[in-house]
């Protein structure tokens, strides 16, 4: 169970840190389809257009603001700690 519970905050704590660094990459002119950079959008873009498309155009989307970043991270920590919850009971 030890093992299982590793993984599971592993796969969770690897995925918070591409969305950091998904974040702190907006600020900074790059080229998305560098080998070192498009992994990170490879691998956080299907997470984050599903909020995108949930979320409503707001004053935030009209002024740049990528508030899908936040809320994501929100959601996948709820998502964890349901999880883990869950585990414990087993």
């Amino acid at each position: 169970m030890n093992a299982l519970i590793f993984i599971i905050n592993l796969i969770f704590e690897i995925f918070y840190i591409l969305i950091l660094i998904r974040a702190i990459l907006s600020f900074i002119p790059h080229n998305r389809f560098h080998p070192l950079i498009n992994p990170v959008y490879f691998l956080t873009e299907p997470v984050l257009r599903i909020f995108r498309l949930a979320l409503p155009p707001t004053i935030f989307g009209k002024a740049g603001m990528d508030v899908s970043l936040v809320i994501t991270i929100i959601i996948l920590w709820l998502l964890h700690q349901i999880i883990l919850k869950l585990l414990s009971l087993i």
